[in-house]
């Protein structure tokens, strides 16, 4: 089978002859799938990539893990060049990335495992779906049913979806600190936790951007970067030039452009790493699926920057004729902010922040996603200025770190400031700027070298630390995995010892507000919304209308199991209320 003549089996031809020997035996005691090869090939032929565009979740998943099952078997009796040949011959042009760390046989346990093939078979369904939707005109257009993305990509989406919450739930974990007791949590509090997260995160550093550019008198335009028209695959207004490519190659021409951009500003003296300019960029998605770009850039005045953009973006555009002459002020757009009623360069390049990363509930939102995601196009960047995001999610860890050294503590606790601290927002900002411009520069990771479970060698953060301190913090390590059972324990352990009292002051009682007393909803929301609100909006919900038929003046909301499970996840994520309204002991 690996003869050297020119008769030869190849790669794919060998992968198509051991799939139809690999029959699927069920499950052992620990529920992986068995796999086993038989000398009696099976009818079932590799589906080609025009096939699998219509198979469920399921159907691809058992596509995956037989394909895996085969290059196990196929790579099982083969040499280190017949590797070699298998490694750079998979099927449906998918390319295995190689890495300086990368071997031969490092490469073959990759293309073995069932949770790579995984990845790329839906990655590449999801991608080969949406180009089919594209040259069958399905999205978009004068009449559109479907926008952005093809419904069948957002069910499986949802479905996805689904099964991730569900098995992150059943992942937990805990940390154990030497000062405070353990902490129970599983994986999907990290995830819903990460996600309610990353807006906050995104308009606060947008925010310190506009803030760095304002005290520098730097200027600020807003770019739109869009497609050639043969990439829109069904315009609403215009004639069709829609060459048959796909919505990958249309964000590759954007990048190409955006380069292109930046080259020109290097040509004129200006480093992309010299602070003369820096911003945001954000991708969105035409109703027909053709993407495009926004990108809001704080540049010095002095340098003639804003021209060379101006520039640069007329000779990629000399193939459309008039049309940069005649939308020069939509492709470029000056944002100052002339009075109180103006909208700041921050939120106008936050609308179209919202607009694509809002929850799972916006249908919009899923519908960017999606086909963005399908694309294999990064949603939003930084650009030209150092914005860390991983020192600051690292130094969250280090506030909540009773024994952090003195210097990465003060740091911490000034990126990530108490929720009672007065005037936080500005606080928060104000040391979000510093950091960006100098704070992180004095903090660095210390990595601990490794193995994945390829055997490839990898460097890992193990911990964080600042220039002025002898010591570092841990910020890997530090959880580990029980069972659902002891979990389950703990919690039930954690909440038996919890006594909640809340003590209604006087001046709570008698507080005014526009001639009438506060009202039971305002009591309940200073109490219990700081906690309610990480156990989702339906827990809001469904604690706010036990709490609403109580007079908070009877003591009664303290009884209400309702509440009670909003205080006690208030005493658990170690989050104060309002002190205004009561306390907690």
């Amino acid at each position: 089978m690996y003869t050297t003549t020119p008769n030869r089996l190849l790669p794919k031809q060998l992968l198509e002859t051991q799939y139809s020997e690999i029959l699927f035996r069920g499950f052992d005691d620990h529920g992986n799938e068995i796999y086993e090869k038989t000398d009696t090939p099976s009818s079932e032929a590799l589906p080609a990539i025009e096939e699998i565009i219509y198979f469920s979740n399921d159907e691809l998943v058992r596509l995956a893990h037989k394909i895996a099952a085969a290059y196990r078997f196929s790579l099982l009796p083969a040499n280190g060049n017949q590797k070699k040949l298998i490694i750079d011959d998979l099927p449906f042009n998918i390319k295995v990335k190689k890495s300086k760390n990368s071997t031969t046989d490092s490469l073959a346990l990759r293309i073995s495992d069932k949770k790579w093939w995984r990845r790329q078979i839906i990655k590449l369904a999801d991608e080969k779906r949406e180009h089919i939707a594209h040259l069958n005109k399905e999205l978009g257009g004068k009449s559109p049913t479907q926008v952005c993305c093809s419904d069948r990509t957002i069910k499986m989406h949802k479905e996805r979806k689904e099964k991730t919450d569900k098995f992150l739930k059943s992942c937990n974990k805990i940390i154990r600190n030497n000062s405070s007791d353990p902490f129970v949590f599983n994986l999907l509090d990290v995830a819903d936790g990460a996600r309610k997260n990353r807006l906050n995160e995104l308009f606060l550093d947008i925010k310190a951007l506009e803030k760095i550019a304002e005290e520098n008198q730097f200027g600020c335009a807003f770019i739109t970067l869009t497609a050639s028209p043969e990439f829109h695959p069904n315009p609403k207004v215009g004639r069709d030039k829609y060459s048959g490519a796909s919505a990958r190659e249309a964000n590759q021409s954007l990048q190409k452009d955006w380069r292109s951009i930046l080259d020109a500003l290097d040509n004129i003296g200006v480093d992309r790493r010299s602070g003369d300019y820096f911003g945001f960029r954000v991708v969105e998605v035409h109703e027909d699926g053709c993407p495009h770009w926004h990108i809001a850039i704080f540049f010095n005045q002095e340098l003639e920057i804003l021209e060379a953009i101006e520039d640069s973006i007329e000779r990629l555009y000399i193939d459309r004729k008039d049309y940069f002459a005649n939308n020069k002020r939509d492709i470029v757009r000056i944002i100052e902010k002339t009075s109180d009623d103006t909208a700041t360069p921050s939120s106008y390049i936050f609308g179209y922040v919202l607009k694509a990363l809002a929850g799972e509930d916006d249908d919009t939102a899923t519908r960017y996603k999606c086909a963005i995601r399908a694309m294999g196009a990064r949603q939003y960047a930084f650009f030209g200025i150092k914005c860390a995001t991983g020192k600051q999610r690292a130094l969250k860890r280090v506030a909540k770190d009773p024994d952090a050294p003195a210097h990465i503590k003060q740091l911490a606790e000034q990126i990530h400031p108490p929720m009672d601290l007065d005037d936080r927002n500005e606080s928060q900002l104000t040391a979000r700027v510093h950091f960006f411009e100098n704070d992180s520069d004095k903090l660095s990771f210390e990595k601990e070298e490794g193995k994945n479970k390829y055997g490839e060698a990898i460097f890992t953060a193990s911990s964080i630390k600042h220039e002025l301190d002898e010591q570092s913090v841990q910020i890997a390590g530090l959880c580990e995995d029980i069972s659902q059972e002891q979990a389950d324990k703990l919690r039930r352990k954690e909440t038996e010892q919890v006594t909640i009292v809340i003590n209604y002051s006087s001046k709570a009682k008698s507080k005014k507000r526009s001639g009438r007393p506060l009202t039971k909803l305002k009591i309940w929301m200073r109490f219990c919304a700081p906690a309610a609100q990480q156990r989702g909006k339906e827990e809001i919900r469904r604690a706010y209308r036990a709490a609403r038929s109580l007079s908070p003046h009877e003591g009664a909301p303290n009884q209400h199991p309702d509440v009670i499970s909003a205080l006690v996840a208030l005493e658990r994520y170690r989050m104060t209320p309002y002190k205004s309204a009561g306390t907690i002991s």
